[in-house]
């Protein structure tokens, strides 16, 4: 086994270790079960040669999940944060 460790600014060390205790796990085995998925999200992304969707055509929109407005001419549209 190998030792990691990092420094976490107050705010994230409180979230963190709130996040141990609802989780009744001490601060090494949380880390621990942290790090196991996030490796094995990443390995199954690579394996499956998933690359995230920046370009697509929106044909209707909703402000409310409820009523849908079609927007037919809206094309070629770049998704980002």
């Amino acid at each position: 086994m190998k030792t990691v460790g990092t420094k976490l600014d107050n705010a994230e060390y409180e979230i963190f270790e709130y996040c141990c205790n609802e989780n009744g796990l001490n601060k090494s085995e949380q880390l621990r079960d942290l790090i196991k998925s996030f490796v094995h999200v990443e390995k199954e992304s690579k394996e499956l040669d998933v690359k995230p969707t920046t370009r697509g055509t929106i044909k209707r929109i909703s402000y409310d999940n409820d009523t849908w407005i079609d927007i037919p001419e809206l094309t070629n549209v770049t998704i980002s944060d």
